[in-house]
């Protein structure tokens, strides 16, 4: 009996083999050929090698295979041509791709050019600081708070201030502030009481005005009637009127006239209205001068 050891896959360590008794042969096959051995078949399996119950034969212990241990091409592996087969090819790739350089970009954007001018931060006309455009530190300028006083108005003799409006209250409304300073109703009535027109004079000084009842003309004389205005500095204007109530005649005061002596002449002093005439007016009974001032303090 001859024992024959036959390998049939694999290397040193991964090894199937066939031992066969070989003296000993099956029947006659249908050809005559010899059949089948009819002794005793025997496999021994190497390493990564395993052989089940049912002869079936598998790897094991194999999860890769060194890149040099690979045979064939690059056809015969499937998974690794479709891998490559996704890849660009390099003639068409953009330059800039394999060079990485910016000065093989296209369409580049126009950088401006920064120009490092110097910015200066000011405070009411004063510079508070300066910085560059294009510096490399950083630059602090602190603005402080103004605080600013409440406007004052002029009592026609001394200056008012510049200043914030004073708040006006709700019995204000209606009213405007005055160069004296204060929330103003815009008198248009006539009074014998001193009041503020709410206008004032080319120095900014408040105009009064206050009416005088100086009552019946003089007869081809002069007549004198204390105002009652204290601290008079300028006289802006006289209006008034003289009244015969007989026949409702009406003379302004003053009043001109073709002859020296029908002229009505007014004059104000320091305490009163003068009242001139060179004739008689005595028959004009009611008059009234409205005087427009200023006040030295």
């Amino acid at each position: 009996m001859t024992t024959v050891i036959k390998q049939i896959v694999g290397d040193n360590s991964q090894t199937i083999r066939q031992v066969v008794q070989e003296n000993e042969r099956g029947p006659q096959g249908p050809q005559g050929e010899p059949g089948i051995p009819g002794g005793t078949i025997q496999y021994s399996a190497g390493t990564g090698i395993e052989i089940s119950d049912e002869n079936v034969i598998s790897a094991t212990g194999v999860t890769s295979v060194a890149w040099g241990a690979i045979t064939g091409t690059l056809d015969d592996q499937t998974d690794l041509k479709n891998a490559l087969a996704l890849k660009a090819n390099a003639s068409s790739l953009a330059t800039v791709a394999t060079t990485g350089s910016y000065n093989d970009l296209i369409n580049k954007p126009t950088i401006p050019t920064v120009n490092n001018a110097t910015l200066t931060i000011t405070k009411n006309g004063v510079s508070a600081g300066t910085f560059t455009a294009n510096q490399a530190v950083d630059t602090t300028i602190a603005l402080t708070d103004t605080t600013y006083s409440d406007f004052t108005g002029t009592t026609g003799a001394v200056d008012g201030a510049a200043g914030l409006v004073p708040a006006p209250a709700t019995t204000d409304a209606g009213k405007f502030l005055g160069a004296n300073g204060s929330w103003t109703t815009l008198n248009t009535n006539y009074s014998t009481t001193e009041a503020l027109t709410g206008a004032t004079w080319i120095d900014g000084s408040p105009i009064y005005k206050k009416t005088i009842d100086f009552g019946a003309l003089p007869n081809a004389t002069s007549k004198q009637v204390a105002h009652g205005i204290t601290n008079l500095y300028r006289v802006i204007e006289i209006v008034g009127w003289a009244y015969r109530p007989g026949d409702s005649s009406t003379f302004p005061l003053p009043a001109t006239s073709t002859s020296a002596t029908g002229a009505i002449t007014v004059t104000i002093t320091a305490a009163d209205v003068v009242i001139a005439s060179g004739t008689d007016r005595s028959n004009l009974t009611e008059s009234y001068v409205t005087v427009y001032y200023t006040k030295s303090a």
